[in-house]
Formats: C-alpha cells, structure tokens, sequence
C-alpha cells in the first residue's frame, strides 16, 4: 500500500464557506479522504499537514504541541481572510484544536464535525500490537482495520526502535491538551456533531461523559468502528452526516 502524505485544498475563488480538515496525532490528511469528494463545488477546502508529520520519526520527535496548535489556528485565520464562514472536520488530536478554535471564533466558525475525540485516552494492547505490525511492514493485504492505521500514519517506517523514545514527551503534551480543552468544552457553541467509535482503541467509552458537558453536542456512537476504521454501514453514517452540512 503506497500512500503520499500531503496537504490537499481547493480553494473557490469568491467562496464563502470553506472546510477545513485537521487529521490527529502521527497522523494524515488521508484519514479524510472519503469527505474532499462530497464538499460542494462552490466550497473551499483544505485539509492541513502538521508539523513533523508525513516525514521521519526523528522530525515528529523535533516538532510539538505548541506548534501543532499554532498550525491549526493559523489555517483557520487564513480561510476566514477570504471566506465567511468555516466548518472544521476533524479527527482524534484534531478535535482539540477545533474545538478550541470554535471558542475563539464563534461567529465565523460553522460547524464542528469530530470524529474519535481523545478526551478520555488510553492504550489498548490491540493498539500496540497494531502498530508494531504497521511498523514492521507486516500488514496483511486486505485486513480493513489494519489497513486503516497504515492509511492514519504518516510518518516513515524506522524500525532502530530508540528513536521513538523521543515520542514520549509529545504523547504527554497530548494528555495536557486533552486536559485544557476539556474545560472550554462547555464554552462552545457552534453547530457540534461528535462521532465515537465503540471498539476504539486509543479512546475510551468514558470519553462521552466529557463531551456530554455540552448539552448541546450531538454525540453518535459507531458501534462497529474503532480508531481509524469505519465500518460501512458507520462510514455511511459520516459521509450522509456530511453531507447534511452544506
């Protein structure tokens, strides 16, 4: 499976609404591949690259949260120079920094539309094993779920297993941020749909209770899906769900 982790955008000249995607930690505009079709000719779009991600080990070791952030904040500022109004899609670390950016902008920012939002994490072994085998290059051909985290990370395959060591403080940034953006929870209010994942992986059930602080979020749960694979029938679910937003 080759897959080039890029930035992907079209942008409408004198649109007024834009979408921008936000893809999680180690992660890759990839996961959204399924949407970009479905936004309408007359939207924008854009769906960013972090720094340190779509590179090596070593250049995600290099970048950080605050940076991570300062990229999502300043693709919104860019959209909302030529644009309206903005819906923010995203996935897993990318719900933070959307939802954080919907407290900022409450009158140009649309809609949220999250997708596994961490606000509860954890390590499933299946997780680990997971990536150990996405590591090694040993994905089996045609197993979805597998196929699927190769499809979510971005970053070249190293195996001089030290390197990764370095990971470590991003991943604590990551609780921190998890922490934060749990108390602007309450301060949103912009149109929310959150979509959780029953057999997810990195982010435990419990995470709803946290995001259930807004009576105002939609909140499905994908009850065949995990971190980064929707079954059919829940990715139906999105992709209709989407749709609805336009």
């Amino acid at each position: 499976m080759t897959i080039n982790h890029n930035e992907k955008s079209r942008i409408v000249s004198g649109a007024e609404l834009a979408v921008l995607f936000i893809h999680g930690i180690l992660g890759s505009p990839d996961h959204f591949d399924k949407f970009y079709e479905l936004v309408p000719s007359t939207v924008s779009y854009r769906a960013i690259l972090l720094r340190g991600h779509g590179r090596r080990v070593t250049d995600f070791t290099k970048s950080n949260m605050n940076e991570w952030r300062a990229d999502a904040a300043a693709a919104v500022e860019e959209l909302l120079k030529t644009h309206k109004e903005v819906i923010l899609v995203a996935h897993s670390m990318g719900t933070l920094f959307s939802i954080q950016e919907a407290v900022k902008h409450p009158e140009r920012i649309k809609a949220l539309f999250l997708l596994n939002s961490p606000m509860k994490a954890y390590l499933h072994p299946r997780m680990f094993f997971g990536s150990f085998k996405v590591l090694r290059g040993k994905i089996k051909e045609g197993n979805e779920r597998e196929e699927a985290m190769v499809r979510a990370y971005s970053l070249e395959r190293d195996l001089r297993l030290w390197l990764y060591i370095g990971w470590i403080p991003r991943f604590l940034e990551l609780f921190s941020e998890i922490r934060a953006t749990r108390k602007l929870i309450k301060n949103v209010t912009v149109k929310t749909q959150v979509f959780q994942s029953a057999d997810d992986e990195l982010v435990r059930n419990s995470a709803t209770k946290y995001l259930s602080f807004n009576k105002d979020f939609d909140i499905t749960t994908l009850q065949d899906s995990t971190h980064f694979y929707y079954a059919k029938e829940d990715l139906n679910t999105l992709l209709n769900e989407f749709k609805k937003l336009f």
